[in-house]
């Protein structure tokens, strides 16, 4: 026992390194020595995860306990990266959403009349992705370069277009306000197919997350009866495979319907 806890206890130091630039940063000294918070909140289930297993091998539980904690862990594990991925998607939608809009009012500023550079400063007061082509039109710099380098956030690649666009524009002097209504519309389609596969996928990732939580229902039946499922799935080595096996290919179902859904999204 006191093996297995040393070894757990060096995986999660492992685990809890910094990464290697703050320790770059420290050992020269430099700005930004303090501890990379984002890091550790990253790893902070893992960690909790080795903490709760540690715990239970040192305090000398029986194989069915350490088998019930470790299932346990791991459903906590993968509903937080359910909801990671979750959140993930929103902000990738979010910023498809703003790339929509920056296209759009970028479109109709030219169209007013307005210059390129003045449009694309006024924008960025509202829009955060045009940040860097701001200060890159403010200094002169490559405008274009800034929004390929702005292109590469998730959700954020049709900026790429507008980049060809912007350096078309200037090379050849050819306006851009045509080029972006059509650019406009394509991503004005996309959204709309992407609604549409969403609102597709909807009842299936529901569907799934329903068969996964099911057999809980019949775990509160089989006690409404008078049985004690509990007991053997808690007090019982067989029963603890029972449960870690039914859990597991649970989680599987769950992330290999979320899988599909992904792929026809970004399809």
């Amino acid at each position: 026992m006191s093996l297995a806890a040393a070894v757990l206890t060096t995986i999660a130091l492992v685990l809890l390194r910094p990464p290697q630039q703050w320790l770059v940063r420290y050992r020269l000294g430099g700005q930004g020595a303090a501890v990379d918070w984002r890091h550790r909140s990253r790893r902070l289930p893992t960690l909790l995860a080795g903490g709760a297993l540690i715990a239970v091998v040192s305090l000398g539980a029986s194989p069915a306990y350490v088998l019930a904690g470790s299932t346990a862990v791991g459903v906590g594990w993968f509903w937080w990266r359910l909801r990671r991925a979750a959140r993930e998607a929103a902000v990738r939608r979010s910023r498809s959403a703003q790339v929509a809009e920056i296209v759009d009012a970028l479109g109709a500023e030219l169209g007013a009349g307005i210059l390129p550079q003045q449009a694309i400063e006024g924008l960025a007061q509202d829009l955060h992705l045009l940040g860097g082509a701001a200060a890159a039109s403010r200094m002169g710099g490559d405008v274009a370069g800034a929004l390929r380098t702005a292109a590469r956030a998730p959700g954020a690649e049709s900026l790429t277009d507008l980049a060809a666009a912007w350096d078309v524009s200037e090379r050849a002097g050819a306006p851009m306000a045509r080029v972006l209504d059509r650019l406009g519309d394509s991503l004005r389609d996309e959204r709309d197919v992407q609604r549409e596969i969403l609102a597709g996928l909807g009842p299936a990732k529901a569907t799934a997350r329903l068969m996964a939580v099911l057999p809980l229902f019949g775990l509160g039946l089989g006690m409404s009866m008078g049985a004690d499922p509990l007991s053997v799935l808690l007090g019982s080595v067989p029963g603890s495979l029972c449960l870690a096996t039914g859990t597991a290919l649970a989680c599987a179902g769950v992330w290999w319907v979320d899988r599909i859904a992904v792929r026809a999204e970004r399809a």
